[in-house]
């Protein structure tokens, strides 16, 4: 293929249907702009001479690339791979040049499966030469197009070069216009297309004939030769387009009895199953629909896309892709008239259209999926086309294959054993290719204290984004392990014991080693020491840490599971615990490891690396909750759930930071509470702070508030500062299991919006409530006596058991003794008024950084409320970062 560049510039007595297959056939040239995909080498270590193709070996790991100078190599599909193998050398027969050479391989079905007859068969179409013109050959130089069968014998990885046997022989005058390819369909029978010879304006006039040679078409055969389904071979190709021509010839297979151009007199080439093509270079089948795509190189003017159909005829030359052809329309059209499903016009660079594959991996389902992936030769643009079977295609233009110093195009694309797709280039010496994200993450801002940034030197910038309970995290990087790391983390600072769970709900699968986990960090240096639990893509899960900094990091098996998997660490002191589940109630312990911290000011979140620094991969993570008295759990996640015995059943969701929590059941009140509760556990003094935004009115006495509970029962012990539809707000709390709940009004009138909030000390509540969020009212303090662990979260009643209240929460904050971090902007024209939350009677030290590393005493103060506040005057300052520590 040492061109795509066009020529020009550098039947049968049978009557067929005549049907127009989309009424879209016009111009429809109509593309998005690109995106934020962009083109990647996908295996580092390993080049290339003009590859044309790669597909997967059946039921393995190995990938292979068709060369067209006359070489297959195969090699293990990982990216840190160094070794590729000589699978197939013919060479010595293939014919270069042009876009001849091999051009593409197929394996039969039933490869690699023992006791089977066609165990090591495969398949090659290719330009045979018994004397190969090497270098730049004349355009005219003659060859035979062949397709051929080659065995690899038991107990070998490589081809019996001398296993050849030849199926189709055709003698081709001509150097261009060659495009094979080959699959097999779902029916078990091999599909191959050919060009329409060479030369310009169908000048060999090929495309529209079915009677001469196997040309212009898409064809289908019978490998197996099965009697049941197939016949011998009727009539054979002629050669012609030359005076005395050698021979062509076709055997060893048969034809599908059901082909679409049948004749038991042999007056067609029954192999055709398409016509009208002029360069079909590359195509594919789509199991899940069936499909079967096409793209056909066009002239001067068009290049197209074709969903081929059983009879169809794509119309070459009377048309060139959507504009008139420089042929005139025949007067009887064999087969079905089929117009392109797309065209783009000779402009912006765009000449010479490259088939692909449709989209069927994981890593980018939620992104590429079902959609078809192809690009053009020239200006080396890759799209996706998404179409629904009914409606016009949508295009979208995904990005352009970086420029290379030496020459080099976008020649092909390749395949995976998991359906994600490659990009091959003709020139010497070149790498395979595959398209990523830069930037994955979709949904909202971080809640807070989340923050994320990329750890170590990665090659591609990682990302993070929050929404609906569920965080997307995309990060590059080498790896997590000795004794630097390379990953992108979501993180919120610590101090103390604590515990994160999360669940792993999807990774993308860059490496077999690719890993998503949660981790507690001494810093954020990248040889920081540490202790993470993680799930691979393909390699199970493990409890790794780093016991020094700057170390070694050690590693410890667990269980061979794969996403969707439950992650745990725990911290007590300075023994970290690692734990894994595959549904988030049966732990499985991972191992444990004493970590001599540096700082007891650490950081707990989730950690996501590629493992491989050229590509991002996702993971998202659901369920995330962090625990303990070391800070917050502003997870942004609480989990509903009924208490006691509710008519309806209630649920809770979260959308923008915004809570909406369902619940009815007769009241929380008497001995026994009936409501929706979303929380999450809980060790330690602590405060939950929100506003209440809304009441549904189900009966004057519906509720909403702020919760500690000792446990899930209903006559649970709790502390309730709530705001009922029309009865105000107050206090609510039983002092013991089972006992009589008591209650303390606080403003009479009040009614949502409304802010409450509830300070566990000890065994003390502090109830408060608030009209704007900062002038704060202690309501009541009461003795509610609960153990460790407790459960934290919002309380939700419609009093009237035949009806459900939706209440809605916003401002939800839940934190511990120790307020966390927060990172405040400063700006020079103002001052900063700075409001975390604390604990009544408690004083706290805010501290100011310029870098995040040097911290300096700013002042302390003392919480008369939930909220902390200061105002920072300080002008002189450009940036500056804000934190508060307990300082009594």
């Amino acid at each position: 293929m040492r061109s795509l560049l066009k020529e020009s510039s550098i039947g049968g007595g049978l009557s067929l249907l005549l049907l127009n297959l989309f009424s879209f056939s016009s111009f429809v040239y109509a593309q998005s702009p690109a995106t934020n995909w962009q083109a990647v080498v996908a295996f580092p270590n390993l080049t290339f001479d003009n590859a044309l193709l790669m597909i997967p070996e059946p039921r393995t790991n190995r990938l292979y690339v068709c060369g067209e100078d006359g070489i297959i190599w195969f090699f293990q599909n990982d990216p840190n791979t160094t070794t590729k193998t000589v699978f197939l050398d013919i060479r010595s027969r293939t014919q270069a040049g042009g876009t001849a050479g091999l051009l593409a391989m197929a394996f039969h079905p039933e490869y690699g499966l023992a006791g089977s007859t066609n165990r090591g068969y495969f398949y090659v179409c290719y330009s045979y030469s018994a004397n190969p013109v090497s270098g730049n050959p004349p355009l005219n130089t003659p060859s035979f197009d062949r397709l051929s069968r080659f065995t690899v014998p038991d107990g070998s990885l490589v081809a019996d070069p001398n296993s050849e046997v030849v199926l189709v022989n055709q003698y081709d005058p001509d150097l261009y216009d060659d495009g094979c390819m080959m699959f097999f369909g779902s029916d078990g029978f091999l599909y191959f297309s050919n060009g329409d010879v060479g030369g310009a304006n169908d000048s060999y006039g090929a495309a529209q004939n079915i009677s001469g040679g196997l040309f212009g078409g898409v064809f289908r055969i019978d490998v197996n030769q099965d009697p049941g389904r197939s016949h011998p071979i009727r009539r054979q190709p002629v050669s012609s387009y030359a005076s005395s021509p050698p021979p062509s010839s076709t055997a060893n297979y048969y034809i599908p009895n059901d082909n679409p151009f049948l004749d038991p007199g042999g007056s067609v080439l029954e192999e055709f199953y398409a016509l009208g093509f002029r360069n079909p270079w590359r195509g594919c089948f789509d199991p899940p629909t069936g499909r079967i795509w096409f793209a056909d190189l066009g002239e001067d003017a068009s290049e197209e896309v074709d969903l081929v159909v059983k009879g169809g005829n794509c119309q070459w030359a009377y048309m060139e892709g959507c504009v008139a052809g420089p042929n005139p329309r025949p007067s009887s059209i064999i087969g079905i008239d089929s117009p392109p499903l797309y065209c783009y016009p000779h402009t912006q660079g765009n000449e010479a259209v490259i088939g692909g594959f449709v989209y069927r991996g994981s890593q980018y389902a939620s992104q590429l999926g079902g959609q078809y992936i192809f690009g053009d030769y020239i200006s080396e643009r890759i799209w996706a086309m998404n179409y629904d079977g009914v409606n016009p295609p949508t295009v979208t233009q995904l990005c352009t294959l970086p420029p290379t110093i030496a020459y080099a195009n976008l020649s092909s694309f390749g395949l995976d054993d998991k359906g994600e797709i490659y990009i091959c280039r003709v020139g010497q010496g070149q790498n395979l290719w595959r398209l990523v994200l830069t930037n994955t993450a979709s949904g909202g801002p971080l809640p807070v204290p989340w923050a994320n940034q990329d750890i170590g030197t990665v090659g591609l910038n990682g990302s993070a984004s929050y929404s609906n309970g569920v965080f997307v995290v995309s990060g590059s990087g080498f790896d997590i392990w000795d004794p630097r790391d390379a990953f992108q983390m979501v993180y919120q600072p610590w101090t103390g014991d604590g515990q994160i769970t999360a669940q792993v709900t999807s990774l993308g699968d860059t490496s077999p080693y690719a890993k998503a986990g949660v981790m507690f960090r001494n810093t954020v240096t990248s040889g920081s020491q540490h202790a993470l639990m993680i799930v691979m893509a393909e390699e199970g899960t493990g409890f790794q840490r780093r016991l020094l900094p700057d170390g070694n990091t050690t590693f410890t098996s667990s269980v061979a599971a794969g996403v969707p998997y439950w992650v745990r660490l725990n911290r007590t002191g300075n023994l970290f615990s690692a734990y894994g589940s595959t549904n988030g109630t049966d732990w499985v312990l991972a191992g444990t490891e004493t970590i001599n911290f540096i700082s007891n000011n650490v950081y707990v979140g989730l950690a996501v690396t590629s493992h491989n620094d050229n590509e991002l991969t996702t993971a998202t993570f659901a369920n995330v909750t962090v625990t303990g008295d070391g800070g917050s759990t502003n997870s942004g996640i609480l989990q509903g759930r009924d208490i006691g015995a509710v008519g309806l059943s209630g649920n809770t969701s979260l959308a923008n930071g915004v809570y909406s929590v369902t619940g009815a059941g007769a009241d929380i009140w008497g001995t026994a509470d009936a409501f929706q509760f979303a929380s999450e556990p809980w060790r330690g003094d602590g405060q939950i702070m929100a506003r209440v935004t809304g009441v549904q009115n189900s009966d004057s006495w519906a509720k909403a508030g702020v919760m500690f509970r000792q446990d899930l029962s209903a006559g649970s012990a709790h502390g309730l500062m709530l705001v009922s539809a029309d009865n105000g707000a107050g206090l609510a709390w039983r002092p013991a299991a089972n006992a009589a709940t008591s209650w303390t009004p606080g403003s009479t009138n009040a009614t949502a919006p409304y802010w409450v909030a509830v300070v566990r000390a000890g065994s003390v509540i502090n109830a408060y409530g608030s009209t704007d969020g900062s002038n704060w009212t202690l309501v009541d303090r009461e003795t509610v006596t609960m153990s460790d662990p407790v459960y934290v979260g919002l309380a939700v009643t419609s009093h009237n058991d035949s009806a459900l209240n939706t209440s809605t929460f916003d401002n939800v904050t839940i934190s511990g003794p120790a307020p966390k971090l927060s990172i405040s902007r400063y700006d020079k024209a103002g001052r900063m008024l700075l409001q975390i939350p604390g604990n009544l009677g408690r004083q706290y030290t805010i501290q100011v950084s310029a870098n995040l590393a040097t911290w300096s005493n700013l002042a302390t103060v003392t919480s008369s409320s939930p909220v902390v506040s200061y105002l920072d005057g300080a002008t002189n300052q450009a940036v500056r970062f804000y934190r508060t520590v307990l300082a009594n």
